[in-house]
This record gives C-alpha cells, sequence and structure tokens, in this order.
C-alpha cells in the first residue's frame, strides 16, 4: 500500500472532509474510494452513494474502467455520466442507478435540471463526492458551479455529503479546504504524505535559433529515440509542425489536442500504453491525469505559464521505480528562457501558486439563478436566498443585495414574480429553449481564447482577458506570439479570430510576453534571474549564452529586486515594476484615471505618456494610490476599460453587479499597494 493511502485512509474512515495531495500518479484515486468502498460494503449503503468528478470527458473515460474494477473488490458498479452516452443508457441509469457515478459539474447541472422530483429519488442517498483535479476547478467559474451544484446536491441527500478533493499541486490547500466545506458540518483534513526523497530529476533547458531540421536532429531526437514522451506546445498549431517535423527525423510522433476527433485521441492514448518509442505533441489537453502509462520524458516548446502547469506536466514522467522525471524546455526566444529558468527556481523553492476565490461572483450566481429556476419550476425567495450558503465565492453578496440583484434582473425582463414565484420570463424562456436548455449547464463559452491566424493559418492563442482590455479600435495593436511582432488587421469577436501581418522590421510591440497572465512571483522571479550572475547547470551552452547576453543589456540599465526605476522621457514615465500583470494593468488604469494620459502596460512596465509632466507629479499620484484609494474607487475605472466580456453569463447582470464582477476580475489594489510599500524608486532621466 501507498503512503498516500496509508495517511488518507484514516481520515476518510472517520468522515473527515478532506484534500488529498500527492504527486501525479501516486494512487489518490485508491486513496479516496477504499475507504468510500469499505462504508458502501460495511453499511449496506444504496446507490447512488458516491459521485466522482473530473474536469474533462478524457479523464472521465479513463477512469470509468478503474472505478469499476475498484468497485468489483465489493460487488459495486461505476456508471460514467456524460454528454456521449446513451440517452437509453442514462434512462437505466435514473431508474436503476449504480452506487458509483462518474461526471462532470456541466453533467450534474443536467440532471439537475431534470427537477425537483427526480432528484430527490436519485441524490437522496449520496455520501461522498470526490473532486479529481480539484485544483484545476479552484479559483474559476467552473469551480463556482461545481460548488454551488454540490451544495443544491446537499439538500436532496439524507446525509452531510463528505467532499474529497484529489491534486498534485496546491499552493494554499487549508484555504482550498474551506472553500469546499460548503455548509458541511464534517472536520476537515489535508493529507499530504512525505515526499519521495529517493525520486531523482532530471531537468534542462536547450535553445535553438531556429526550428530546423539540423537543431533539431542534435537537441531533440537523441532525447526522442526508443523514449515514450509527450511534446507540449502553446498551441495547435506548433503541435503540429512538431510531430510532422519530428515524424520526418525519424521519431514515430502522433498528435493530441482539442480539434483532433475523440476516436484519434483515443487511439494516441492507447499507443502510448503500448509503444516503446512514440512522441505525442500535445496542448493542455494531455497535462491533467489520462494514464497513458509509463512516460520517458516530457519536452516543452518555450514554457508553460505557471509552477503549477510545470508540475503537473514533470510528473507524467519518472513513476517506475528507478526511473528518473525527466523534462527539457526546448526555448526559441528569450521570454521563453527566463521564463524556464524562473520556473525551475521557484519549483526548487517548493512554491506553487496559491488560489484566489473571488467573493463577488456574480456572472455564476445569476446562471445558478436561472438553473434552480428551472429545477424547482418556479423558485421561492427563500430558495434563491439559500444559494449564497456556505459559499465563499458568495461571501460579499448579502441577502439586500441579492434581493436587490433579483429586482433588477425582473426589471431587465429575465426574471418574473408571480405569486411569490420567480420564474424565467417569457422571453428568456424561450431563448434558452432553442437548445434545449443546455446554455444553461455550463458557465464558460466553448470558446475561452482568440485563435491568431496569419494567412488563413493558425499561429497560437491569445487570452480573451487581455485582448479585450488591450484592443482599441482605430489604434495600432501589436503584440509578440512565438517569438515574433504581430499587427492585427481584423478581429473577429463573433468567431474569436484574430487576423494579423507582420509587423514592420523594428516596431514595438504593445505587450510581450506570453499569451496568459504573468503572476507577481514568476515575474519577480524573472527579475532575479536577470540582474543576478547566478549560473544555472541545467541550462544548455546556447542558452547560458543568451542568457549572458540578456543580462549584459538588461544590468546596464540597473534594474534589480526590491527596486522600481521610473524613467523619465520628454513626453511621459516607464514604470519598470516586474510586478506582473494584474498590478501593472491596475496601476496604468489609475494612472489614466488621475491624468487623463495615454497608458500601456505589460508584465514588467507601465508606460504613459504625459505632456508636460513632472515626477514631483507623478510622486503625488504614486502617494495618493498608496495611502487614499479605495476599493470602492475602483468602481470608477470600469469606464476605462470599454465593453469588456470575460464571462459567459456577464451579459446579464445588472449594471452594479457587473461592475463590481469586473472589479475583482481585472484589478488588485491590494497587492498593489503592498508593492509599493515594500519597494525602494529610483528615477532616471533620458
Amino acid at each position: 500500500m501507498r503512503s498516500v493511502q496509508e495517511s488518507s485512509i484514516p481520515a476518510l474512515l472517520t468522515g473527515d472532509n478532506a484534500i488529498i495531495q500527492a504527486a501525479t500518479a501516486g494512487g489518490k484515486t485508491e486513496a479516496a474510494f477504499f475507504p468510500i468502498l469499505s462504508i458502501i460494503h460495511d453499511e449496506a449503503l444504496s446507490p447512488l452513494s458516491a459521485i466522482y468528478i473530473s474536469p474533462i470527458r478524457a479523464l472521465l473515460n479513463n477512469q470509468e474502467y478503474r472505478l469499476k474494477k475498484l468497485g468489483s473488490l465489493v460487488g459495486v458498479d461505476a456508471f460514467k455520466w456524460h454528454g456521449e452516452v446513451s440517452l437509453g443508457d442514462k434512462k437505466h441509469f435514473k431508474n436503476d442507478p449504480e452506487h458509483i457515478m462518474a461526471t462532470t459539474p456541466e453533467s450534474l447541472e443536467v440532471l439537475l435540471m431534470n427537477g425537483s422530483k427526480p432528484c430527490s429519488k436519485l441524490f437522496k442517498n449520496t455520501r461522498f463526492i470526490v473532486i479529481d483535479e480539484i485544483h484545476y476547478f479552484a479559483g474559476n467559474a467552473r469551480g463556482i458551479q461545481l460548488m454551488s451544484v454540490i451544495e443544491r446536491i446537499q439538500q436532496y441527500s439524507q446525509y452531510d455529503i463528505q467532499r474529497i478533493g484529489l491534486s498534485a499541486t496546491i499552493g494554499n490547500p487549508n484555504d482550498l479546504l474551506n472553500w469546499m466545506q460548503g455548509t458541511s458540518q464534517r472536520n476537515q483534513s489535508w493529507v499530504q504524505p512525505p515526499a519521495n526523497s529517493k525520486r531523482k530529476t532530471k531537468l534542462f533547458v536547450r535553445h535553438v535559433d531556429e526550428w530546423s531540421d539540423e537543431e533539431l536532429s542534435r537537441k531533440v531526437i537523441p532525447v526522442l529515440k526508443q523514449q515514450k514522451s509527450l511534446f507540449f506546445a502553446d498551441s495547435r498549431s506548433i503541435a503540429e509542425k512538431i510531430a510532422n517535423t519530428i515524424n520526418d527525423l525519424g521519431v514515430k510522433s502522433r498528435l493530441h489536442h482539442s480539434s483532433i476527433s475523440k476516436v484519434h485521441r483515443e487511439q494516441t492514448e492507447t499507443l502510448l500504453q503500448r509503444e516503446s518509442e512514440l512522441m505525442v505533441a500535445c496542448t493542455s489537453t494531455m497535462e491533467l491525469g489520462i494514464d497513458v502509462g509509463d512516460l520517458d520524458v516530457i519536452l516543452q516548446y518555450n514554457a508553460p505559464n505557471t509552477v503549477s502547469s510545470f508540475l503537473q506536466r514533470l510528473g507524467r514522467t519518472g513513476r517506475r521505480e528507478g526511473r528518473s522525471a525527466h523534462y527539457e524546455f526546448l526555448t526559441v526566444n528569450k521570454e521563453a528562457v527566463l521564463r524556464s529558468i524562473s520556473l525551475i527556481e521557484l519549483a526548487r523553492e517548493k512554491w506553487v501558486e496559491s488560489v484566489s476565490f473571488h467573493t463577488h461572483s456574480y456572472h455564476v450566481l445569476i446562471q445558478q439563478i436561472f438553473s434552480t429556476v428551472r429545477e424547482k419550476q418556479g423558485a421561492t425567495q427563500k430558495q434563491l436566498l439559500s444559494l449564497l450558503n456556505g459559499k465563499i465565492n458568495f461571501r460579499s453578496i448579502n441577502e439586500n443585495n441579492l434581493l436587490q440583484f433579483l429586482d433588477e434582473i425582473i426589471k431587465n425582463n429575465y426574471l418574473s414574480i408571480v405569486d411569490g414565484m420567480y420564474f424565467l420570463s417569457d422571453e428568456l424562456e424561450e431563448k434558452l429553449a432553442r437548445k434545449n436548455f443546455l446554455d444553461l449547464c455550463s458557465v464558460f463559452e466553448t470558446t475561452q481564447e482568440f485563435t491568431v491566424k496569419y494567412q488563413n493559418r493558425e499561429i497560437g492563442t491569445l487570452d480573451s482577458w487581455f485582448v479585450q482590455a488591450y484592443y482599441k479600435e482605430n489604434e495600432p495593436f501589436l503584440f509578440v506570439l512565438n517569438g515574433y511582432v504581430w499587427k492585427l488587421e481584423e478581429l473577429d469577436k463573433k468567431r474569436f479570430i484574430i487576423h494579423v501581418n507582420e509587423a514592420d522590421k523594428g516596431a514595438i510591440p504593445l505587450w510581450q510576453g506570453s499569451s496568459r497572465k504573468t503572476s507577481f512571483e514568476i515575474t519577480q522571479k524573472i527579475l532575479k534571474v536577470l540582474s543576478s550572475h547566478d549560473n544555472y547547470p541545467y541550462i544548455d551552452q546556447d542558452a547560458s549564452q543568451r542568457l549572458t547576453e540578456y543580462r549584459t543589456d538588461f544590468q546596464y540599465f540597473g534594474m534589480k529586486p526590491g527596486v522600481m526605476v521610473i524613467e523619465e522621457e520628454p513626453k511621459g514615465f516607464t514604470l519598470h515594476t516586474f510586478a506582473g500583470d494584474e498590478v501593472n494593468f491596475t496601476l496604468a488604469t489609475l494612472l489614466k484615471h488621475y491624468t487623463g494620459a495615454e497608458v500601456k502596460s505589460d508584465y514588467q512596465k507601465v508606460k504613459f505618456k504625459l505632456e508636460g509632466s513632472s515626477y514631483v507629479r507623478l510622486e503625488k499620484i504614486i502617494e495618493e494610490i498608496k495611502t487614499n484609494t479605495t476599493e470602492e474607487e475602483l468602481l470608477e475605472l470600469i469606464k476605462y476599460v470599454g465593453n469588456i466580456k470575460i464571462a459567459k453569463f456577464q451579459k446579464y447582470l445588472p449594471d452594479f453587479a457587473e461592475k463590481l464582477f469586473l472589479v475583482e476580475q481585472l484589478f488588485n489594489l491590494k497587492r498593489l499597494k503592498d508593492f509599493f510599500n515594500n519597494i525602494v524608486i529610483e528615477i532616471r532621466s533620458l
């Protein structure tokens, strides 16, 4: 028995809500289900006893066999429920359920909208809920929806449902436990077995100046020969380029990403389990715990955006006794070299991103109101007020706020009220019925990113937050993606496509970096890497040479941790903060608010133009931000971000709720003030 199972079983048998944290393929599923199955057997529990929740269907398909095999030990079965399962099988399950159901949050929402009577029958005996990859849900709309759905299921169960979360990477497990707790009265446990100190890790950062057969044959092919590997890329087009090139160079290759058909993805997963030499080029679809057998090496084109993703991918290797975990970065630009080193150094310090929990989550609350009204076929005020109970993400929404919210929704003709009962308005009912109410089941749009195309060929993706925050009509929009500077030619908001051309040589982009937000901690680590003379034994000669060049240019400027350098220019200032996207976007918008100036930012700096500006004036503004700016004042900043849409149900929100939601999503005043209170400012003039 593995240590994670020995550590988990006592806590779960005692009845604690628990977070089980262990490495990928560390036996977390068995750690959760051994005691669950024991209780089902010993207490002769009636079905449906346990619900297993996965973030993706592919993982469900993988786990169904595993759960069936575990259940057979005590004579119980498991059923997989998602959109691809036949209606006949679903009907049979609802009439005669198994003890274990494996599903997704969206499928649970579908079940709840079937109505109170069938839900009362199905969920009456639910005793356990197991959430796999819980870190993947925490801090986003799907996680908020999931916690709401669990509370709605709790209303039908005769038990205080025991909640169990599984994860390999958690920065703040106690906060995650509190988030998962909801209205449950059970005790809490965080289970983290001792790390395997004998497990060895091989890490390399290799740099190539160009994607050529010669460079790949020299640096990559030797790593892949006679190995089973995954090669992660940030976009489908790069994954396809990797697969084609590597295959042409003599290593058998396959593709795995969201545009590949389910049949072909499953064929690739099966091949990975069977073959001794195979490289699969993939996007994040392979990051989660789909079982593809023992892998020898993970390759990464450039770098992922978080330490959590890096560790999750690293954990796919080195699972066999006596084998090392093996991860290699293949960097093609300056950004990737710096980011790769920073991720490795933070991981070596045992640092992983913490999850932040928003508390004004009106965008999910309105979806839950619509869904509950549909479930109850008309809901009372008390039933809708109960949606606030036990949910951290609604903590800043009190009863009066919700009543105001409901009044506004009625005024906007989304709800109607008859004899004290809330119903969907005829207009909204008709709109949602066109797709059989399936739009209500998911809190996210199918497209969360903008696809960037050059001559109708996909070159990558941009986060919708970035595009909608920084794109301004009638202004040039230049950005770096995959090492090149691109200029927007056409923005197709309906299809989430950006058509670009190559920017003029020497053009200065608005924004440089990855296509995701870069955190404060990673940005600070990049600053430390640039400003130090530390050597990193895991980077190759080419990467080391590039790092030396970057440092020479950078250190001439004199930036270092704990210092913010302000460059005074003829028409404004550049504030070199290295504080990350969120802090810098907050600062940039406040500067615009106080000065009316044109302001731009990326994760390293904030740049603004202001005629006749002086450092004394800027100093006063910074002091004003540090001492007098309040969270309430941030509501005034929304007018500067334009018509930004970052959530599916945002379009239904009343004005006051949308502002609170956007402020919480876009700005971080506390982190900005903390930054200013812990740095020394140096002023430089050109």
